[in-house]
């Protein structure tokens, strides 16, 4: 953390890593016990973070902003432990929000009570009945606790019925395979002791429901940027704008914090390397560069900052672009250049590019011999497509088959009129009035026009079905010719009916 906060200060933010009240116990002897006290150390955290918004605040207001705030931009940032507090933070919007079951002790009692915890906001005294101790106590209530954006490296959200469709964007780092906090819902589990706690929802879901409420809207334009990290976040994060699964390989499942690491003589080293084998500060920092680099444009949009993506007119900012956008105040890394891959939407062109002028061309492909048929002469590439007197042809009329070129290159067929070939059966042909008609193709019969042998038309049929039982019955005694379309195929064939 003392790395991604010297990050951050470089770029510019003010940057204060905060304290927080403690008091889980993750090894008591009951699961309801380890339930209750991690739910008030996380509501105590969350009334402390809210604390911290209105310190800040209140020191610009009053103490000439000795640190330099805009207290109108703040994000509130947590990692492991303080991934919950952050996600409780910009979810957890009223005391009755934890009233839930999971959070009902088996006496009946919630395991929060606000004139005990003080509330959420940590703006009111909270007292315990039993010995006066001052378990919240408040400071700076003239001021308010709301932020703007929401950063997590891992933890959970206590409970998906928190999020609501007002709250804040989220921007969530997670290991889909962490074994502690889940990606998805799942129950929290103690590290080292393997001991369940409560089920929780880790930023894979939240940021799904993120994306249902719209909250992360802000980032589309951040997500349409193009760049490498976009890309690779969201080829894992189910198109959910905000979310950066950082997926672990095979063997280093348990690893749910890769970001981190620690020197040899410090006393987390040993359970570090117990889930996190390969931890080393250069891992670490290849991790931070990563978060470091899709947080960035994101926050500068959650927090409306001058020059973000998500503001102003977005695209290709340089001049020696094909196109370049004079107008565009944002690269959103769209530009191409002379030489680079193209489409002309032509689909007799190969190897298109772009041009010295910028225009988009390709290599014109096609018949080069002169004898030819269909012989093209700006053709620069021959496609084997040459065609000649005699040999088959598509003269573009689904009514006609068996199509040749002509001694004059004209590509002609017959119309066909048939009773039964490998395209089609008809039967029984004559009828006394139902008429099996069948599709030997694989491919759906589509319509069949039923026209007299003068030409009048009768009516057309919609089938969608490769087989159809054609009612005659209503019809006079007769000849009559029916059209039997597919979407690649038609055939005439004759019927009559007795």
């Amino acid at each position: 953390m003392v790395e991604m906060c010297s990050r951050l200060a470089r770029m510019g933010y003010v940057v204060a890593s905060c304290d927080y009240r403690l008091g889980w116990n993750p090894v008591a002897s009951t699961q309801e016990e380890r339930v209750n006290t991690l739910i008030n150390a996380a509501y105590r955290g969350v009334q402390d973070s809210r604390t911290a918004i209105r310190y800040f605040r209140m020191t610009e207001a009053t103490q000439n902003d000795p640190f330099g705030i805009d207290p109108t931009r703040i994000c509130v940032w947590g990692q492991g432990t303080g991934g919950y507090i952050a996600f409780a933070s910009a979810t957890l919007d009223q005391y009755t929000d934890i009233l839930i079951p999971k959070f009902i002790g088996s006496s009946g009692q919630p395991m929060v009570i606000e004139f005990v915890n003080g509330n959420a906001d940590g703006t009111s005294v909270g007292v315990n009945p039993t010995n006066n101790d001052t378990l919240c106590y408040p400071n700076h209530v003239d001021y308010s606790s709301e932020f703007n954006v929401m950063v997590n490296m891992g933890g959970a959200l206590g409970d998906s019925s928190w999020l609501d469709a007002g709250d804040l964007p989220m921007i969530s780092f997670h290991s889909p395979t962490d074994p502690f906090a889940p990606y998805q819902v799942g129950t929290v589990i103690v590290p080292g002791f393997n001991l369940p706690v409560v089920e929780v929802s880790g930023s894979g879901h939240v940021q799904q429901l993120a994306h249902n409420f719209n909250l992360n809207s802000s980032f589309q334009a951040a997500d349409n940027a193009g760049d490498n990290y976009t890309l690779q976040a969201n080829t894992y994060n189910n198109g959910n704008y905000g979310l950066y699964p950082l997926n672990r390989p095979v063997g280093s499942a348990a690893d749910s914090a890769p970001w981190e690491w620690w020197n040899a003589d410090n006393p987390n080293n040993a359970n570090g390397l117990a889930t996190n084998p390969d931890m080393s500060m250069a891992k670490g920092m290849t991790y931070l560069d990563t978060i470091q680099a899709y947080v960035a444009p994101r926050l500068m949009c959650a927090l409306n900052l001058p020059g973000n993506i998500c503001s102003g007119v977005a695209g290709c900012t340089a001049m020696e672009a094909c196109n370049y956008n004079p107008d565009a105040t944002i690269e959103d890394f769209s530009c191409v250049f002379p030489g680079e891959p193209c489409d002309d939407l032509s689909a007799s062109t190969i190897n298109d590019v772009y041009g010295a002028d910028c225009v988009c061309a390709g290599m014109l492909i096609g018949c080069m011999e002169p004898t030819a048929c269909n012989y093209n002469p700006a053709a620069l590439m021959d496609d084997g497509s040459c065609g000649f007197p005699g040999d088959a042809c598509e003269d573009g009329d689904p009514n006609t088959m068996g199509e040749v070129y002509g001694n004059d290159c004209t590509c002609g067929g017959t119309v066909g009129v048939v009773e039964l070939d490998q395209l089609f059966a008809v039967y029984p042909n004559p009828t006394e009035g139902m008429v099996v008609i069948s599709s030997n193709l694989g491919d759906a019969i589509q319509t069949i026009t039923l026209f007299e042998t003068s030409g009048r038309l009768i009516g057309t049929y919609s089938v969608n079905a490769s087989q159809f039982i054609f009612d005659m019955t209503s019809l006079n005694d007769g000849i009559y010719l029916a059209t039997i379309q597919t979407k690649t195929h038609a055939r005439m064939v004759r019927l009559e009916k007795r």
